[in-house]
């Protein structure tokens, strides 16, 4: 019966700690994670109500087989460095399989955009009047200089945005 207990006790710890990061990074002073969307309206709903850049990583998929490139970039957006970013904008991953997408959004954007190549990662003001990209990272880079690249975009987007707000056209 104590055995029971105590599987019950650490499973609810458990379920209540790590099955939302935002508890346990209160909790154990862990970094908020990057959370990516996979719906581009979804996430540019989101974008327009917090007014943060949307940033949409558009990615190449082939009969189910990732692009290494893209595959690599994802990882590397993933890892501790690039959470800095998690309050700075909205994340989308929109996986393209030639120009269409499951997400029709996503190949709507991907031609509006004229992405010629993937992995493309664009930074979009979040408007509702017309889609602006402000800033665009074409290509592979490594870490470092992808890095350096999201650091230098998005805060290009958000003076954009911080601009608009002032100028009384944000929306």
């Amino acid at each position: 019966m104590k055995r029971l207990l105590l599987s019950l006790v650490i499973l609810c710890f458990g379920c209540v700690c790590f099955s939302r990061p935002s508890i346990a990074a209160e909790r154990f002073g862990d970094p908020p994670m990057i959370y990516f969307e996979s719906d581009v309206l979804v996430a540019f709903g989101k974008a327009i109500e917090k007014q943060k850049a949307l940033v949409i990583i558009f990615v190449c998929s082939k009969d189910g087989r990732e692009c290494p490139y893209c595959y690599q970039t994802k990882n590397t957006l993933r890892t501790e460095p690039f959470q800095k970013f998690t309050n700075d904008a909205i994340f989308v991953i929109a996986t393209m399989n030639g120009e269409t997408s499951n997400d029709q959004a996503a190949a709507t954007l991907y031609k509006k955009l004229q992405v010629r190549s993937t992995v493309c990662i664009s930074f979009i003001h979040p408007r509702l009047d017309r889609i602006e990209e402000i800033a665009r990272i074409q290509g592979y880079f490594e870490p470092d200089q992808l890095m350096k690249e999201m650091d230098r975009m998005i805060t290009k987007t958000n003076a954009s945005i911080f601009a608009s707000k002032l100028s009384g056209k944000s929306e």
